[in-house]
């Protein structure tokens, strides 16, 4: 994988992070649209793009290692409890520390497994891993931005707030790195991508579903989130033909 994309992957998190910090009483609406979008894109992506690119060559188990990725991300999500599409929570203090370290163990797992498969594999083309990175992007961008509301709105002060959003945003690097060492392993590069494309239909499908809950709004109608949710889909298709 190109040194910049390393370096995207960094600068994705710490500036939403930093979007979540300083943002206004307003960032919790905002999120839940910036959601909206990006679960409609990856959904999108997931089946334009990566589903055929995985099938190409591979064996009927290929299916299985989706359903892998879909119970790998209920278990991290067991752990972030679901800040990544929108569920954010204060705790008491003495809560507080446990719930947050739980949190940051859930989301880097996930972080880390985006990561693996970026660098592609033989017979992966060139246009299905540009649409595989820029998904994991524009599903970033929020994620970190949630996560950042997480932290201050349970006491953490800005500065520990970034230094854990540091941390956090090392995670698909390394993982990027290490799917890198297999690069020429069609076959684990293949598992790798069939995983995450498992793990993106859980994720997407419950954004797209659950995100708006906790606003009170859950399976209300709104012609915003839907326009949002087509925005989405289209520029799926637009990039992905």
């Amino acid at each position: 994988m190109e040194d910049w994309k390393y370096v995207v992957l960094i600068l994705v998190v710490i500036l939403g992070g930093l979007g979540g910090i300083f943002a206004g009483s307003s960032r919790k609406s905002v999120l839940s649209m910036a959601l909206n979008f990006t679960g409609a894109y990856i959904l999108g992506i997931t089946a334009l793009s990566l589903l055929p690119s995985v099938y190409i060559g591979a064996s009927n188990s290929i299916g299985i290692w989706m359903l892998v990725g879909f119970l790998l991300q209920i278990a991290f999500e067991f752990l972030s409890k679901g800040v990544e599409h929108g569920h954010i929570h204060s705790h008491s203090h003495q809560r507080q520390m446990v719930y947050v370290f739980q949190v940051l163990v859930g989301l880097s797992l996930h972080a880390f497994l985006e990561g693996l498969p970026i660098s592609g594999f033989e017979g992966m083309g060139a246009h299905d891993e540009h649409n595989l990175f820029w998904a994991i992007i524009l599903h970033k961008a929020p994620a970190s931005f949630a996560l950042s509301i997480l932290l201050v709105s349970n006491g953490m002060s800005r500065m520990k707030a970034l230094g854990l959003l540091l941390i956090f945003s090392m995670m698909s690097p390394m993982g990027a790195w290490l799917g890198s060492q297999w690069h020429t392993d069609v076959r684990v590069m293949r598992i790798f991508l069939a995983i995450l494309i498992g793990a993106f239909f859980h994720i997407s499908t419950l954004i797209l579903f659950e995100n708006d809950q906790d606003s009170g709004t859950h399976h209300h109608f709104s012609w915003i989130k839907l326009g949002t949710i087509l925005f989405g889909f289209f520029l799926a298709y637009a990039v992905a033909i």
